[in-house]
């Protein structure tokens, strides 16, 4: 059974890549195996936004290749030696069951797979027959109940972090920190004293709406 995170009132606690003690044992690392593990693990919350975003890759992959718009100019993928097809705008117009935030993780894997290799995606093609077997590891942090007390920060660190969690609640002044690429936290209930569910990015003023997926599913 997972444990309960309480952040005492006036510190810190930090979940990144390498948590240490009892936060460690509360961080599960798991292979994906099919692109159905993405609902199973809990990264895309339905089967139907799933299934659709698989989809939509497809088509937006399909228009690219066959638009001669696609490379003139020619533009590679920032970092890579990959020519740019320009799908994001269709792929997300063509997958509306899936929030913006679903949509952006799952692109970050759906994009690397060889264009050729598109047309034959469905729930059961595995990540490692897609090219993707260097992206199927992941790790999220499972609890039972999430309490920040007053004026304490939950300090969240790393590339993408999944967590969670059943019921969190959130006292005066207590706030969670992104500094990171983002953040996906499941809970049954958000709760707090003059609660302001704001994600606040690290050395910056500007304040973001966290991506929370409110279930009454009980992992516990």
């Amino acid at each position: 059974m997972p444990d309960d995170l309480i952040v005492q009132q006036g510190t810190t606690i930090t979940l990144d890549d390498n948590p240490k003690g009892a936060l460690e044992a509360a961080r599960q690392v798991v292979q994906l195996k099919t692109f159905e593990d993405f609902f199973n693990h809990e990264i895309v919350s339905s089967r139907t936004a799933l299934e659709q975003m698989i989809n939509a890759t497809k088509d937006a992959t399909q228009i690219a290749l066959t638009s001669k718009d696609t490379f003139s100019p020619m533009v590679n993928v920032r970092g890579t030696n990959r020519p740019d097809l320009r799908r994001f705008g269709n792929f997300a117009a063509a997958s509306s069951e899936a929030t913006a935030h679903e949509q952006s993780t799952f692109w970050r894997f759906i994009r690397a797979v060889p264009p050729e290799r598109v047309a034959k995606l469905d729930m059961k093609a595995s990540l490692s027959s897609a090219g993707l077997a260097h992206l199927s590891i992941i790790a999220k942090y499972l609890f039972r109940d999430l309490t920040i007390e007053q004026n304490a920060t939950l300090l969240i660190k790393g590339k993408q972090q999944f967590i969670s969690v059943n019921d969190i609640l959130i006292k005066q002044r207590g706030r969670i920190v992104i500094n990171g690429s983002g953040v996906r936290i499941k809970a049954n209930s958000i709760q707090g004293d003059q609660f302001n569910p704001f994600l606040e990015p690290l050395g910056t003023t500007q304040r973001y709406v966290p991506h929370f997926i409110l279930t009454g599913e009980n992992h516990a």
